[in-house]
């Protein structure tokens, strides 16, 4: 008789535990004494701090399969026809600052090869994964007064006020992947669409969900880019 597959029903609440603690008492739900998950989040924060020493946006898929040895899971990038002619490739370059959660970001099934797409216009993508940890220690107050609950809608606010007020000169345009009925998302957006459009910086927000093929989707980067060219080089 096949055993039917156990269903996890464990919370771990980061803000009132630290990490080992929350893995031990998920640990013993899976029946492994203290010791052997304290061992196993040892070896983890090990390859975790490695894996985020390694990666930035260009190489962080590549640096996540890494940590996967089964080679039935390797992952063989996917090339697209180039947009922008070889003769006036690299002669009007884009900077473009995506931000997300990371499996917007990162993953192409959901986001339909954005980043790739991008290099093909001949565009410098930037995101969290570029920024220096050291950058989200200050953290980013809405009205000077209220603070992110979400750590990782803080990371997306925390970056974009770093390159609004620190390096503003190294984006020329910025693309929002939001998840549809997220309602994190959805405010923070709003606070980081009115930011950029203080400072006059190109803003477009994607609803993934929203889009079931592709062709939508590339008709509103290639707009945006289209755009943003025109503006910084005529």
């Amino acid at each position: 008789m096949k055993l039917p597959i156990p269903i996890l029903t464990l919370e771990v609440n980061a803000k009132k535990m630290y990490g080992i603690e929350g893995a031990i008492q998920m640990g013993r739900v899976l029946g492994f004494n203290q010791e052997e998950t304290s061992q196993a989040w040892v070896l983890a924060l090990q390859k975790y701090k490695k894996f985020k020493k390694d990666m930035n946006s260009s190489n962080y898929v590549m640096s996540l399969a890494k940590l996967d040895p089964n080679p039935l899971h390797e992952i063989k990038p996917k090339k697209f026809r180039e947009v922008i002619p070889e003769k006036i490739r690299g002669k009007f370059p884009l900077n473009i600052l995506i931000l997300g959660h990371s499996y917007n970001v990162y993953e192409s099934h959901i986001n339909m090869h954005l980043i790739e797409r991008l290099c093909t216009m001949d565009c410098n993508v930037r995101t969290i994964e570029d920024l220096d940890p050291e950058k989200f220690n200050k953290p980013v107050k809405i009205n000077k007064i209220y603070e992110q609950y979400w750590q990782s809608d803080d990371e997306i606010l925390k970056t974009a006020r770093y390159y609004l007020t620190e390096v503003k000169s190294e984006i020329d345009g910025v693309i929002f992947l939001i998840s549809f009925a997220c309602g994190p998302d959805s405010l923070i957006q709003e606070l980081v669409m009115r930011d950029m459009k203080t400072r006059n910086i190109p803003f477009l927000s994607l609803i993934l969900d929203e889009h079931s093929g592709e062709s939508g989707l590339i008709t509103r980067i290639e707009s945006l880019v289209d755009m943003i060219r025109r503006k910084k080089y005529s």
